[in-house]
């Protein structure tokens, strides 16, 4: 079973979704920087894929007849052949440089030696059936890879894109297996030139807060799966 396709087991994504919107995502929502992201995460973390699956297109400049013409030829060379993925070459540029920089830090490939990495792990929180796919686990250090436009922006990230409550989320997941996560480090690359990066390691503060949050909403989502989605909280909001 595909761990992308393996409905049964309830995901960090689709947790935060729930948390937000009161009910589990029905469409994967994508944009350009996610597409990006996504990208850059599979060439520095999974390299053997990236070369395996990963097929480069020329830009295609759509205005033109000639352009038109190619764009359809692309679209039915895409459909024919579904187990690649299809980039650009100004992205495949990108994700190769943002591995290169990131390769040249001789305390970035110590963390990846002998770590596990993209591995899918599956448990349970308060009963309810789990997965997560940490993207290098050491020891009990969990390190989370992200791409952004502004690495120090990042701060404010955490909190917009819940990524607290992911890492809270993946700890429980891996507590259940006997794996306690002492510390976690995000290592945030800018995907623009010249690709620096910096880590920043999340506090405990934070993850307690989180971890709390992780229990009430795994409750409530028991609730909501007996009857039924409760959407968003109804009560008046002062803004």
């Amino acid at each position: 079973m595909n761990y992308h396709e393996d409905n049964i087991y309830l995901t960090s994504t689709k947790f935060r979704h729930f948390l937000k919107y009161g009910r589990l995502a029905t469409d994967k929502i994508s944009s350009k920087s996610l597409d990006i992201g996504s990208l850059c995460h599979l060439k520095f973390l999974e390299p053997y894929r990236y070369s395996k699956y990963v097929r480069v297109t020329e830009a295609i400049d759509r205005r033109t007849s000639a352009g038109k013409e190619a764009y359809l030829s692309f679209q039915k060379m895409a459909e024919d052949n579904p187990e690649f993925i299809w980039v650009t070459e100004q992205d495949n540029k990108i994700a190769n440089d943002c591995t290169t920089n990131l390769l040249k830090q001789e305390s970035v490939v110590k963390v990846l030696e002998q770590a596990i990495i993209e591995k899918p792990i599956f448990g349970q929180i308060s009963s309810v059936s789990c997965k997560c796919r940490p993207d290098i686990l050491k020891g009990n250090i969990l390190l989370d890879y992200k791409t952004t436009n502004d690495v120090l922006a990042f701060k404010y990230s955490i909190a917009k894109y819940s990524y607290d409550i992911q890492m809270a989320f993946y700890c429980e997941v891996l507590a259940s297996n006997g794996i306690f996560i002492e510390q976690i480090l995000f290592i945030v690359q800018e995907s623009l030139p010249p690709y620096d990066f910096k880590i920043f390691e999340l506090s405990q503060e934070k993850l307690l807060v989180a971890k709390v949050a992780v229990h009430e909403g795994i409750e409530k989502y028991k609730i909501d799966l007996v009857f039924g989605w409760s959407g968003y909280d109804k009560s008046i909001e002062v803004i």
